[in-house]
């Protein structure tokens, strides 16, 4: 009996906590932005995100999404159970865009999106990664920014 009442306080808990954190992205992200140089996309240099679940010991099931054919990621679906169980995610700009008679910065980004794993509700927000490449050849190379706070832009 004190099992049931636990977990049931638990869980009330838990979602009043969601419910005032509407605003608050429950999905982590860093970096926010990656940077490609001409020469990433020649040699297939692919950068690293790392997403996680913001909450302890609730599993999210994620989902990522490239707004741009030009644009791979791997893998485009795992899951996270909290804050210390990161996923890394290759992220890889195809020689495709080398095509491009633009020679300034091309934009894109990934969404990353989640369901709760046990009820299969949506997560009321997203974290987006912004990708960037230099088609002029030189520029910031390499993705280390953020602050491990995420995107988390509420779609």
């Amino acid at each position: 009996m004190r099992k049931k009442v636990l977990v049931i306080s638990l869980c009330v808990v838990t979602v009043i906590s969601l419910m005032g954190m509407r605003g608050c992205s429950l999905i982590g992200v860093t970096p926010a932005t990656l940077n490609f140089t001409v020469e990433d996309v020649q040699n297939e240099k692919s950068q690293k995100v790392l997403v996680w679940s913001k909450l302890p010991l609730w599993k999210m099931h994620f989902k990522v999404e490239c707004e741009d054919d030009w644009v791979d990621v791997n893998p485009v679906e795992f899951d996270s159970i909290g804050p210390w169980d990161r996923e890394s995610v290759s992220v890889k700009v195809n020689t495709s865009v080398l095509e491009s008679t633009n020679t300034g910065i091309l934009e894109s980004g990934v969404k990353i999106s989640a369901k709760f794993a046990l009820t299969g509700q949506e997560v009321p927000t997203s974290a987006n990664v912004a990708i960037k490449v230099n088609l002029g050849g030189t520029g910031q190379t390499g993705g280390n920014g953020g602050d491990g706070n995420g995107g988390g832009n509420t779609q």
